[in-house]
């Protein structure tokens, strides 16, 4: 059942998605083949404002995934210290870290601390593009 549904999704999306040729570029055409080759994009193509944000945007996701593995260790090391270092709660190198949140009895407790470690490291994201952005805009560099 599933190989059925699998196969139908593919051709739904060979047919969607599925690249036409018209006819004025079709391999027999004498069209210059130049023509149809890209343009790289212009320096002022595209406005300043777009390219700070992309650049934003780039770092955000970039630091995301670094940031919440020290998140992550820094929730392991303060949950350990305030719950008496026990061995149970000891961080993820030696214990079970974060993880061990996971057999809570209380779905909003481990609810609220989830969002509170992915949050946090959201927040630190984003302070980093913005200290990029900062430090872009107090020393700017010129056109390489």
């Amino acid at each position: 059942m599933k190989g059925w549904m699998l196969v139908l999704l593919l051709g739904i999306c060979a047919v969607l998605f599925g690249q036409e040729t018209p006819a004025s570029q079709s391999p027999t055409s004498k069209t210059s083949p130049v023509a149809a080759m890209p343009v790289e994009y212009q320096a002022t193509e595209f406005p300043a404002w777009a390219i700070e944000l992309r650049r934003a945007e780039i770092i955000t996701v970039g630091a995301f995934p670094f940031v919440f593995l020290f998140s992550g260790l820094a929730f392991d090391i303060v949950y350990w210290t305030t719950h008496g270092f026990l061995i149970a709660n000891a961080p993820w190198p030696v214990g079970q870290g974060t993880s061990a949140w996971s057999v809570t009895s209380n779905p909003i407790e481990l609810a609220s601390k989830n969002l509170l470690l992915v949050s946090s490291t959201l927040a630190v994201s984003v302070l980093i593009a913005a200290t990029d952005f900062a430090l872009g805009f107090w020393h700017p560099q010129e056109n390489p």
